[in-house]
């Protein structure tokens, strides 16, 4: 398995996503991990992979950059730097995907000679084709759709008068829909998180058959509440542009419409690792009192090793995110622990939303009146509650994605092998 970011049960959305293929390749085979942290950090903790009995291969980004990449990066022009960026041609976050990087994979899988290859997302796609040797199955999660992904933040950033990064993120649109279809036809198989980015993948690659494996969190079996039914809660990847968009539009737009309205005074409790400047500073705005020397709203907690004791004391969770792609693991994550949501229609997709389980609200009068609403009817939240865990239960509950995907991988390495089919004895690797 080659992992954009180290795989865990919890954590940022994309870990947790590795973390349910990593789970499942290894039930069904003896597994090599190598992470190359394009998206996570390099010295994150290996405690699924460890758990699992995985001692994984861990590359830095910086040790493999692309040298014309970040030249590129580093002009102080923005015109140049655009310019440079559309001859460069390749998604940003494949930069580390280089030559240097692509031979190390090609030196692995001579050693290894490997019954499966799975790569986690489409922007490290050439390195399985490096890995693989004759005969190798191919897997390819691409998790979502990163073309209308990067087109919605590239929307948002016009919307919010920034043209350098609207025209950024549209050339790394294209440039990662480029990816898809030079590589993804040469995988075996293709995974994807949501109906709705299957749908619009196919709308441009029709011949691409992308298989449904939901977004999946760990279902506690009775969670506890212990919330003072004033404290909300955002919890998001902070270097992740619609997270710190979404939580800067909800301070400036939306807060100061829910605190009049609240009745009493509420907090906000940010969890993410790494928060830049703009999410720190939040730990200066006023509450409810605000100008009367009441407590500041925003407490900015950075990373948090057990989210559970925080949604323990959490009363509702906010997801404001107005871009970006996929199924919001921690939507599921706060539905599993029993906490309610109010959230944008952009951050909700890809979730059935009927019967509702969350209160929706898509502007800033829309998502300050969610709040309040669900602030105001305890009984509510309890019913809405029990439909989250319900809707868990049934479609994401990763105990039963897992197992069905392990069962899937098993039948994929029974099935013939591709060229050369290549005889094994004993377990296969993967």
């Amino acid at each position: 398995m080659i992992s954009p970011c180290m795989p865990d049960r919890t954590g940022n959305g994309l870990a947790m996503r590795m973390g349910i293929f990593l789970e499942a390749l290894a039930r069904v085979a003896e597994l090599d991990l190598v992470v190359l942290a394009v998206a996570g950090r390099k010295e994150a903790p290996a405690t699924l992979p460890e758990s699992l009995g995985i001692a994984p291969q861990v590359f830095a980004r910086e040790a493999f950059s692309e040298t014309r990449f970040e030249m590129l990066s580093r002009l102080d022009d923005p015109e140049a730097r655009l310019a440079g960026f559309r001859a460069y041609s390749r998604p940003s976050f494949s930069a580390p995907v280089s030559a240097p990087f692509l031979h190390r994979m090609e030196a692995l899988g001579r050693e290894r000679r490997y019954d499966l290859v799975h790569v986690g997302r489409g922007y490290m796609a050439e390195a399985g084709l490096a890995a693989a040797g004759e005969g190798t199955r191919l897997s390819l999660d691409l998790d979502e759709d990163d073309y209308v992904s990067l087109e919605s933040i590239a929307q948002l950033y016009a919307e919010r008068g920034h043209p350098f990064g609207a025209e950024w993120f549209r050339i790394d649109a294209a440039a990662a829909d480029r990816m898809v279809a030079a590589y993804a036809h040469r995988y075996d198989a293709v995974w994807i998180a949501s109906p709705e980015d299957a749908g619009t993948l196919l709308q441009r690659h029709p011949t691409l058959y992308p298989v449904l494996i939901h977004n999946a969190v760990e279902l506690p079996p009775k969670p506890i509440r212990r919330d003072d039914g004033a404290t909300l809660l955002f919890v998001g990847t902070l270097g992740y542009p619609p997270n710190v968009e979404g939580l800067s539009w909800f301070a400036k737009d939306v807060w100061p419409r829910l605190a009049r309205r609240a009745g009493k005074p509420l907090r906000i409790l940010v969890v993410g690792a790494d928060p830049p400047k703009a999410v720190r500073n939040l730990a200066r705005k006023p509450g409810l009192l605000g100008l009367l020397g009441g407590r500041t709203a925003f407490s900015v907690l950075g990373r948090v090793a057990d989210l559970r004791e925080v949604y323990e004391r959490t009363t509702l969770a906010i997801a404001p995110l107005r871009a970006g792609r996929g199924t919001r693991l921690k939507l599921l994550e706060a539905a599993a622990e029993a906490v309610p949501i109010a959230s944008t229609l952009d951050a909700a997709r890809g979730l059935p939303l009927d019967p509702p389980w969350a209160w929706i609200g898509n502007d800033a009068e829309g998502f300050a009146e969610a709040c309040v609403a669900a602030l105001r009817n305890p009984e509510e939240r309890a019913r809405r509650v029990e439909r989250g865990r319900a809707l868990i239960a049934a479609e994401y509950d990763r105990t039963k994605v897992v197992a069905d995907l392990a069962e899937r991988f098993n039948e994929t390495l029974a099935g013939p092998a591709g060229e050369g089919d290549r005889a094994s004895s004993g377990r296969a690797r993967s």
